[in-house]
């Protein structure tokens, strides 16, 4: 199963389940096909982001920082779960999409269970090993005796026995969207989070489990996610409305290459964002449990422009893969800049709104005087590196989409591991609380040099010409 397609691919190869619209990938002006895909994307991200907000915004209502403190202190384990699902979700899709663009339908199957066994059995791991440590791994992320009795509570329904439903949820959603049905995968997504919304409030406040509470609704909300996705494509494949499969039958090994080679660069960065998380946490624990409350509830405020560039980098990559496989370069590249652009314009839209309205947007999580000034200058500083992340987010995944492996992994490594590791010690050590949070704004820009170098080299090689498509 190559992942590069031959230049004359035959439709004869077409498999009569793939009901992929062969008009959007190919024919459809670029904004159009762009906003077909990416909208619902977007917007079942926001939802996502509205619902792991939810638990911060309601325990904050609590107005007790501890509180806030402990759920930042369990946010780089509970966003390393991404690993997972993009290591075979990401993964699997970028070779679903170029096979699909190549007519090569028939292997979409192997592919697809391939991915689903292994994001199963990865999750189960994954759960394994938090039950086991999960003490020492608070402890080592600064848990203090404040916040070590409520992290635990969060920890335990949200990573360990939420492990298996939240990567399930996110790894088929991205298979869907490979096959050209967003819309479906943004349902399933927010479904889960329209629960958790709706859950937050009746746990924490009417049964007054408090932050037990918070991580109950987290976690009943990705069991509905999980469960509607594996519901939908089993009925879908009975009624072949699908090339995707869950069936163990078509499990394989065969494919765990090509999977595992595009996903490691989208794993890669989750696993080394989380790193980097947690080492703003470790570093602001030795200021305070109140630093760690900021940085917690800016986190999730920065969540909106990455959601919403995430839901446009998942929209786009089917259409990227697709048309790179078809050889269509000069719609490809166009779907691509469009892309870029969008994602910058929204971009500098929050920036604009995290600064103008920095204490009223912290406001709404905590209004425990200390908390909300820390947040509020941390947010105005956090907030200059989001464009030139989101520009770097859309390159790697767009490489990621053509089957570009090492480079995209290089990128991935050079920007979250050289560059924002090492500026975050750096900025520490010279400049104190307020460097650790500068680091990243930093360490996105010198990426983004690099990124874009590297963007327009394999374009160069690929002979597209400077027209856009339309």
């Amino acid at each position: 199963m190559p992942l590069h397609p031959p230049h004359h691919p035959h439709p004869q190869h077409r498999s009569p389940t793939a009901l992929i619209d062969r008009q959007l990938f190919e024919k459809a002006p670029v904004p159009v096909a762009v906003a077909t895909l990416s909208l619902p994307t977007i917007l079942s991200q926001l939802v996502t982001m509205i619902y792991n907000m939810a638990d911060t915004y309601f325990i904050g209502q609590l107005n007790n920082p501890y509180m806030l403190a402990a759920l930042a202190l369990c946010f780089p384990i509970f966003y390393s779960l991404n690993f997972i699902g993009n290591l075979f979700g990401l993964g699997g899709a970028s070779v679903i999409s170029r096979l699909l663009g190549a007519k090569h339908e028939k292997k979409v199957k192997f592919v697809s269970s391939f991915s689903f066994y292994a994001t199963l059995a990865s999750g189960a791991l994954y759960a394994l090993l938090s039950y086991s440590y999960s003490q020492p791994i608070l402890r080592f992320l600064g848990a203090s005796p404040q916040t070590i009795e409520y992290a635990s509570q969060y920890f335990f329904y949200v990573v360990t026995l939420g492990a298996i439903p939240t990567v399930i949820s996110l790894s088929l959603a991205n298979l869907l969207r490979s096959d050209g049905h967003a819309a479906q995968a943004s349902w399933g997504l927010m479904a889960g989070g329209i629960l958790n919304i709706i859950l937050d409030p009746i746990f924490i406040f009417y049964l007054q489990l408090e932050v037990r509470g918070a991580a109950l609704a987290t976690l009943l909300s990705n069991f509905l996610s999980a469960a509607y996705f594996i519901l939908l494509l089993v009925r879908w494949r009975q009624g072949e409305r699908t090339a995707l499969s869950l069936n163990p039958r078509h499990f394989t090994l065969r494919c765990l290459w090509e999977v595992v080679s595009i996903g490691a660069s989208s794993a890669l960065n989750t696993i080394l964002a989380g790193v980097g998380n947690f080492l703003i946490v470790r570093l602001s624990a030795q200021y305070g449990d109140i630093p760690i409350a900021a940085f917690g509830i800016v986190k999730r405020v920065d969540m909106l422009p990455i959601n919403i560039s995430m839901g446009i980098c998942q929209g786009y990559m089917p259409l990227v893969g697709y048309n790179f496989a078809a050889h269509n370069y000069k719609r490809m590249r166009a779907i691509s800049h469009f892309a870029w652009l969008c994602g910058l314009l929204l971009s500098l839209f929050c920036v604009a709104l995290s600064w103008l309205f920095s204490e009223a947007i912290v406001g709404l999580f905590i209004e425990e005087p200390q908390t909300l000034r820390l947040g509020a200058q941390f947010l105005r500083i956090a907030s200059l590196g989001v464009p030139m992340t989101v520009v770097n987010f859309l390159i790697c995944y767009g490489l990621q989409a053509m089957g570009y492996a090492s480079p995209s992994l290089a990128l991935s490594a050079i920007r979250l591991g050289l560059f924002n590791i090492s500026c975050t010690l750096l900025l520490d050590h010279w400049c104190g609380m307020y460097g650790v949070i500068s680091a990243q704004p930093i360490a996105e820009a010198f990426s983004l040099v690099i990124s874009l170098g590297v963007y327009l080299h394999l374009m160069r090689q690929l002979h597209v010409p400077p027209q856009s498509a339309s």
